[in-house]
């Protein structure tokens, strides 16, 4: 029996699948230990029940605004004292997003002989680290390159922990995607009892779909803005907005503004996106997301998107696109391009249709992050 720890700063809904089926692999027994929510943020638990163990633990939270947003970082004055009880073999701990708690483990973890396990997002490609984070890793490079392993969102994370110093043995590639077996079960069924074919052919009418957080960094308004162009050459498009947020006023009025409001519908946070993602066009993400894009794409639905957490470059193969250095006028240029192609819109499409056959589903990415924890202990 591998007992494992996961140190993370609150149960996101989007790592629950994940943690429940690490739990139901023969021969581990998990724990994942996590801080108190931020309120008014996203970085907060799921309040549905839970498949496997966890402690909420005593919490300290510290928030201060970079360059790149606001950051939240949790302290968790008794974490070493809960991981003593538990006595893990293996600890997993969130990269520098869970910074405190990350030294807590890494000091436990060489204290009393035990492996540690960085699982992060590396690095953003094109982003300039504030001066916060460049602070923070004169020292936390050293944590990440005297961990045992390295698990990384993305391909482009590989090759951030590789580019510090890991071995590219101790490297893996978990490409984050959401519970998509749950996701392909959704749109089946959805398709089944409104006797809808599937997958589902290209909308007669053009829908851009936008899934996410309404906040800083998802460049939404200029979404909005591209949009009100097209609506001038075209009448028969609409945008559906999925989610809520800090800015989600703001954006109402700036549709207002633009006298678009009668082709754009928000629709604040939905559970489940079967019926919008099945009659939508494309799904358009000017800003960072990443598990919004395989949520598109086990749909069935092809994305158009910028750089964002690294994934977009396993996801995205010919089945969307990828616009670097994003800009009003090259997303309305691309945009445009796809709604004058009808060819190339049905081509796309297909390809995203293949996605569920492809590597990237939730139970691959459970066994890399098995085969971590194996190769450790080895």
């Amino acid at each position: 029996m591998i007992r494992v720890a996961i140190s993370y700063r609150v149960l996101q809904s989007w790592r629950v699948p994940v943690f429940e089926r690490l739990s139901r692999i023969e021969g581990l027994e998990l724990c994942v230990f996590y801080s108190d929510d931020f309120e008014g943020t996203k970085v907060k638990s799921y309040k549905g029940n839970v498949g496997f163990p966890s402690i909420k633990l005593q919490t300290r939270k510290f928030s201060f605004t970079t360059r790149n947003g606001k950051a939240y970082i949790p302290y968790n004055p008794n974490l070493y004292t809960e991981l003593d009880k538990f006595n893990p073999d293996v600890i997993i701990v969130e990269g520098a997003s869970n910074l405190l708690n990350n030294v807590i483990c890494f000091i436990y973890s060489k204290k009393k002989n035990k492996k540690i396990i960085q699982w992060g997002l590396g690095e953003i490609e094109g982003r300039k680290k504030s001066i916060h984070r460049r602070l923070a890793d004169i020292f936390f490079n050293y944590i990440e390159k005297k961990s045992d392993a390295a698990i990384a969102y993305s391909s482009y994370g590989s090759e951030y922990y590789k580019k510090i110093g890991i071995d590219e043995n101790r490297v893996f590639t978990a490409v984050n995607v959401v519970d998509t077996e749950k996701r392909l079960k959704e749109i089946k069924e959805y398709c089944l009892n409104c006797d809808l074919e599937y997958p589902s052919p290209l909308p007669e009418k053009h829908n851009f779909l936008f899934v996410g957080a309404l906040s800083e960094n998802k460049n939404v308004d200029l979404l909005i803005k591209v949009f009100s162009k097209l609506c001038n050459l075209n009448d028969n498009i609409h945008l559906t907005i999925v989610g809520d947020g800090p800015l989600r006023k703001e954006f109402e009025k700036l549709v207002f503004d633009l006298n678009v409001n009668g082709h754009v519908s928000f629709l604040g946070n939905q559970t489940v996106l079967a019926p919008y993602m099945y009659n939508a066009t494309l799904m358009v993400l000017p800003g960072l997301g990443g598990l919004a894009i395989s949520d598109a794409l086990i749909h069935g639905v092809p994305v158009v998107c910028t750089i964002g957490d690294g994934c977009e470059k396993d996801l995205i193969v010919n089945n969307g696109l990828i616009i670097k250095n994003i800009n009003e006028d090259n997303l309305f240029e691309n945009l445009q391009n796809l709604i004058l192609s009808k060819s190339e819109l049905i081509r796309i499409r297909k390809e995203a249709q293949n996605f569920e056959f492809s590597k990237f589903n939730i139970n691959n990415y459970v066994d890399v992050i098995y085969r971590a924890v194996r190769y450790v202990c080895n």
